[in-house]
């Protein structure tokens, strides 16, 4: 059977009338939805126009009035001094001009979509791209009216990109010509011609992402504007401006940034000396937090344990940090192979285990060194068991390395060395860089780790002096404002940061910085706080600025606080000593009759005793009965001294040298900060004695015979890989290196020159490439390793026979200034001989001392003994106050960090004097 069809041509002709009508019918209903859908209209998301390598994208809807207010801040008039900024001013007060003022400008712009974009346009430039999306008129009518006014004659260039018309011309005051043209309706600018080319590409293109493209999460329903002013950013953006203005390549803040694919949406806002950025924080790959809410809250207190030397101050969250979810991420500089064996060290547990959740960080001001030190602090809750298991994890990775256990104290504290490569970064998998080694201690229920010793023992220092921010009223905003609950918060310190700042950014910006510092000083605090709840990351920034309040030029710095009279003149002190009741300073004095006095802080008399000679040397704080209750040692000719702060003499004092030999020199030595104390005396002879400190002579020192007199006093020293060295200075130019039991590291002594008669100074303090550092009485500086070998001499510039040279150590003794005294005039060398200053004075009979506190807290000390007057000068060169104090000896200088000044204290004629001088 087969089957037939058979079309009628009438059926033919209804079927296509109905194709047509049903194609008509299509189309209408496409077209209607193509025009409710503004799909042929001009209208365009500006964001379109913004490539995505844009740093950042600020929006508003109304320019002028977001301009008008940042103009009004105070922080604008330092910054306006800045040449671009200038003429940024300048060019926008001309185009009001040209527009007709009265508001023309105002009105035209408001309401509009304005966008500025910063974008990297070379190595280390950057430059600005405006996209402006409008909905009627004003704006072409605005550029054409500007046309108008600026005339044809103005070297104007017209030219086509892409089929767009792009217009050139250069603005007054302005170093490049703008770009300009229209974009459907959107206007789109810029000083970098090729940035509009670039816009107009991202607009065109499918395969060009634009900014919205790269950051999705940031353009939901709550980051619309809605009448505000945001602005819009992402980690990998701000990864490129660092990377533009940092003088080295492969910078790790690049790369921890880059490896964070985060994005924020701030909105500015403006209050009284801070700016403000606070907004939302999204992971670019979820779109969701990127961090966990904290498990516990952080008890502000710990700012008690926070050094006033720290540029950079970052409180994390442990949780965070393990999960790679925070800033300062170093994962490139993990070595799997330390990372390997310190996975394997604590597969049975860590000393870092019984821990708080936070973890406390540290960048210290830079003082010209090559790297800044960095201190860590991680709270324990089990501060015993945590010290037991550090000291076994220390003993196991010596042995490891086949190192020697090295240990070291400082003010009661025992420090421990690891040797292990970058161990903070490798225990906290890529955070902490910056620990050649680690070296480790404890104070009150903290874990504290130091990259360098002497910043281990700065740190301690400032714990002890109360210079810390808990103390500090310059930090007292920052302490209120902070929020237990997040899981970072950084705080840098731009005054102490600027010089890390200018050192680590490129020659061109470096240059910048430096001319610009009094402009950029106005800055005072940078906090950037990250906080997370379970649905959402939010972000603070603010900065500070304005704090610094000058004195005026009439008011004199220095002021008299306080002063004591005695019956008799001082010849001895004033010697600060900490009362271990309330921490309160007091002072040690001795008048010419022998007689010595603790003065308290009040000017009341806290004791007097009569002695039977003078003071010889330093006086020395002590905790003679392990009571944490302090007392003072001294030693005069005819013996050692001990006095608790009720002037009671200890037990069994004074002591004696055998023979009743008379002391020269003495010095104060405490090997493993155990208390167990050590006294290191010479004799007018050169002979060394060691006690203990009931007067107990120890074997080896009764007496160790030496080659004469000596220049300085003895001292002790803790070397990697040496252990305990006892070093003497003679006159006579030789220098001798014994061990703790008085045997002689190389059977003979060193011959340093003819004769010395200076101290002795240390290079790198408790580094392996510590050195001793003198100058002779010929002028030559000498350097010694603790090996006994020669490394170094040079020979100063000696204008006659009569300069004399000195040795000048800080309070501390761990950094020293060469000083060539000459008949009118001081010259003053850092430890590497260069200049620092010269000052004019005509004297025969100078002392010198320096004080250092810290970066830019440095006081040298110049006491004239012939007219009685103390100078005092920063290091370079400038006096710190108009006229010089009277006194005739040496003097007291201390910092309190609560008041931000310093504590001088001065002894002239019979009066004790007390001065106060603000930084």
């Amino acid at each position: 059977m087969e089957l037939a069809i058979i079309i009628d041509p009438n059926s033919l002709t209804t079927l296509k009338t109905f194709l047509v009508l049903l194609l008509i019918l299509l189309f209408s209903i496409v077209g209607y939805l193509l025009v409710r859908t503004d799909v042929f209209s001009t209208k365009l998301d500006p964001y379109r126009l913004i490539p995505s390598n844009s740093i950042w994208v600020y929006e508003t809807n109304e320019p002028v009035k977001a301009w008008n207010e940042l103009v009004s801040q105070p922080i604008w008039k330092d910054l306006a001094e800045i040449p671009a900024l200038k003429r940024l001013e300048t060019q926008l007060v001309r185009l009001d001009s040209l527009a007709g003022k009265s508001g023309v400008l105002e009105r035209t712009w408001r309401g509009q979509r304005f966008l500025v974009s910063l974008h990297p346009i070379g190595k280390e430039e950057f430059d600005f791209l405006f996209a402006i999306a409008y909905e009627d008129e004003r704006v072409p009518e605005l550029i054409s009216s500007l046309e108008r006014h600026i005339g044809e004659g103005n070297g104007a260039k017209t030219r086509s990109y892409s089929g767009v018309i792009l217009k050139e011309h250069k603005p007054e005051l302005a170093t490049r010509p703008i770009t300009y043209g229209f974009y459907g309706k959107v206007l789109v600018a810029s000083f970098t011609s090729f940035l509009v080319e670039d816009a107009i590409r991202s607009a065109k293109s499918d395969d060009m992402a634009d900014f919205v493209a790269a950051y999705p999460g940031m353009f939901g329903e709550m980051e619309q504007p809605n009448g505000r002013n945001l602005l819009k950013t992402g980690s990998e953006g701000w990864g490129e401006l660092l990377l533009g203005f940092s003088s080295r390549s492969g910078n790790s803040v690049v790369d921890d940034l880059a490896n964070l694919p985060y994005g924020a949406v701030l909105e500015p806002a403006f209050q009284d000396g801070t700016v403000s950025f606070s907004g939302r924080l999204f992971d670019l790959r979820t779109g969701g937090p990127p961090m966990k809410p904290v498990s516990r809250p952080l008890d502000p207190d710990f700012f008690h344990f926070v050094t006033n030397r720290s540029a950079i101050l970052r409180v994390m969250d442990r949780e965070n940090v393990r999960l790679g979810s925070l800033p300062a991420t170093r994962l490139g500089e993990v070595k799997s192979t330390v990372y390997s064996d310190l996975q394997r060290a604590f597969s049975e547990g860590s000393f870092l285990n019984d821990t708080a959740p936070w973890l406390i960080y540290m960048i210290m001001e830079q003082d010209g060194a090559a790297n800044a030190d960095r201190v860590l602090l991680v709270p324990l809750l089990e501060t015993d068991q945590a010290w037991s298991g550090l000291t076994d994890f220390v003993q196991r990775a010596n042995q490891d390395e086949a190192v020697p256990m090295e240990r070291d104290a400082h003010l009661g504290r025992e420090i421990y060395t690891i040797h292990t490569e970058q161990f903070p970064l490798h225990y906290y998998s890529g955070i902490f860089d910056g620990f050649s080694r680690t070296y480790v201690s404890q104070v009150d229920g903290f874990m504290v780790m130091a990259s360098t010793l002497r910043g281990m023992k700065d740190y301690l220092d400032d714990l002890y002096n109360d210079n810390t921010w808990g103390k500090s009223l310059s930090k007292r905003s920052a302490i209120e404002r902070f929020k237990g609950d997040v899981p970072f918060i950084q705080w840098v310190d731009m005054p102490k940061f600027y010089r890390q700042l200018i050192g680590g950014t490129s020659p061109g910006w470096s240059s910048l910085f430096q001319k610009y510092a009094p402009n950029f000083g106005t800055l005072s605090m940078l906090t950037v706080s990250l906080k997370s709840a379970s649905t959402e990351s939010g972000i603070q920034v603010d900065i500070d600025y304005g704090n610094k309040v000058a004195p005026s030029p009439s008011q004199p710095l220095l002021a008299q606080s306080g002063s004591v009279n005695f019956n008799f003149p001082l010849v001895y002190g004033p010697k600060p000593l900490r009362n271990f009741t309330d921490r309160s300073l007091e002072h040690l004095v001795q008048d010419e009759r022998h007689t010595i006095y603790l003065i308290g802080p009040d000017g009341n008399l806290v004791f007097s005793r009569q002695l039977a000679n003078p003071i010889r040397g330093e006086v020395f704080q002590i905790d003679y009965f392990k009571n944490e209750k302090l007392q003072f040692v001294f030693a005069c000719s005819e013996g050692i001294y001990g006095f608790d702060r009720l002037g009671n003499l200890l037990p069994k004092y004074p002591l004696r040298l055998p023979e009743n030999t008379k002391i020269a020199h003495f010095n104060l030595v405490d090997y493993d900060g155990n208390k167990e104390y050590r006294y290191f005396v010479a004799n007018e002879m050169g002979d060394l004695y060691l006690l203990d400190k009931e007067g107990k002579v120890l074997e080896g020192w009764n007496p160790k015979r030496t080659t004469g007199p000596l220049a300085d006093k003895p001292a002790h020293y803790r070397v990697p890989g040496l252990g305990d060295l006892m070093v003497s200075l003679h006159n006579n130019g030789n220098l001798e290196i014994f061990n703790r039991r008085g045997e002689s590291r190389l059977g003979q002594s060193i011959r340093l020159g003819n004769g010395v008669t200076t101290s002795i100074g240390v290079t790198d303090l408790g580094g392996s490439a510590s050195q001793l550092v003198t100058v002779n009485d010929a002028g030559e500086v000498v350097g010694v390793n603790f090996k006994g070998e020669l490394t170094y001499r040079s020979q100063l510039f000696r204008p006659d026979r009569e300069t004399r040279f000195h040795i000048v150590n800080n309070q501390e003794r761990d950094d020293f200034l060469i000083v060539l005294h000459e008949f009118n005039k001081v010259s003053v060398l850092n430890a590497k001989e260069s200049p620092l200053f010269e000052h004019a004075i005509l004297s025969d009979d100078l002392l010198f001392q320096w004080f250092s506190f810290g970066y830019e807290k440095e006081v040298f000390v110049i006491v004239d003994r012939i007219q009685e007057f103390v100078y005092l000068l920063d290091l370079n060169g400038k006096l710190l106050s108009k006229k010089p104090m009277e006194g005739g000896g040496l003097i007291s200088i201390t910092y309190a960090a609560a008041r931000n000044e310093y504590l001088i204290a001065t002894a002239y004629q019979n009066q004790l004097r007390e001065y106060r001088l603000p930084l």
